[in-house]
């Protein structure tokens, strides 16, 4: 294992432990262990795509492919994947707060199973691991729930959750797996993913190409990203932009996205920074309480602010820090 140990001492009042690992390929799988009869499972994302469009709910989906890692990793520990739903109203309304039930409808739904994908579902790929492709349609989520089209808008948020569950009585999902399976892109199995209601545009040259970053709002430790950047469109959303960053200069390059929600620019919620506290959770970068704009006649790109929510509360910070990021083109 290829670890770098950061101790740093900065805005906060205790010195903090923060351990990247900067080669994912050494990190050691923790299913091969031989000292222990069971050792866990998890749902490696191998790629996955989640588009909601406002304009055009019926043609928006979920899917998502997931590759199973078990101790025997051949298929035959898999009982069956349990799917489940929610929705989060995160609407902006008059006044400018969500959800303020003084003068706007909640439309928040509550944690709901949708389906279950049977063990037989899954097949052994290329790799020797088995493999499934799940997809699901919005509208299907949405009929579930019970939502109807004048219940969402720009900025609210679809989640599915997947439950892996072992023919030996176990169970594996997000509450209940190891931070660096969550987090670490070797494992890349989060169980949990989240879609925003967007306003799908063709704009591939928006708020794309170089930039300088720069934080208005520090982070916990101080500056969050600084430096040239290059931003590009995700090809799988175009509503998505997406760079590479560096965390504090700490030594671990992530891949970071930000979606274009009608006109409000939302940074996607819990990012990892691939770095952790010792004896805690990963670092993680999230969804703010407020969103920046963006230019909607996509003219104007030469300065976009893009706000983001810090949380290093296991390292003694704060759980919810407002932090904003300034790119200028170049």
């Amino acid at each position: 294992m290829n670890l770098k140990n950061i101790l740093y001492t900065g805005l906060l009042s205790t010195a903090l432990m923060l351990t990247g690992c900067s080669d994912d390929e050494k990190i050691p799988d923790p299913l091969q262990a031989s000292d222990i009869e069971v050792n866990g499972a998890y749902l490696k994302t191998l790629e996955s795509s989640f588009v909601v469009d406002l304009f055009n709910i019926d043609s928006s989906e979920f899917s998502v492919t997931l590759e199973e890692h078990d101790r025997l990793n051949d298929g035959s520990l898999i009982d069956n994947v349990q799917v489940y739903i929610r929705f989060s109203d995160l609407t902006i309304d008059d006044n400018g707060t969500p959800d303020d039930e003084s003068d706007d409808i909640d439309n928040t739904k509550a944690e709901m199973l949708l389906e279950t994908v049977p063990g037989s579902s899954f097949s052994i790929n290329q790799s020797g691991f088995p493999q499934v492709t799940y997809t699901s349609g919005v509208r299907d989520a949405m009929d579930a729930l019970g939502l109807a089209d004048a219940d969402i808008d720009g900025s609210d948020l679809f989640f599915y959750r997947f439950v892996l569950n072992l023919t030996d009585g176990t169970s594996y999902t997000n509450s209940n797996s190891a931070a660096s399976i969550l987090g670490q892109p070797v494992f890349n199995s989060p169980f949990e993913y989240s879609g925003s209601v967007v306003c799908i545009f063709d704009e591939p040259d928006f708020f794309t190409g170089t930039y300088q970053v720069i934080n208005t709002n520090p982070g916990g430790f101080g500056t969050v990203f600084d430096g040239i950047v290059e931003v590009t469109a995700d090809p799988n959303n175009p509503t998505v932009r997406r760079f590479d960053g560096n965390w504090f200069n700490f030594g671990t390059v992530n891949n970071y996205s930000m979606t274009l929600v009608c006109g409000n620019i939302i940074w996607d919620d819990n990012q990892s920074t691939g770095l952790t506290c010792t004896q805690a959770e990963l670092i993680t970068l999230n969804t703010p309480d407020v969103f920046t704009q963006f230019d909607t006649t996509f003219q104007d790109d030469g300065v976009v602010e893009v706000n983001l929510s810090e949380n290093t509360a296991d390292c003694g910070g704060s759980a919810n820090l407002l932090v904003t990021l300034r790119f200028t083109k170049q």
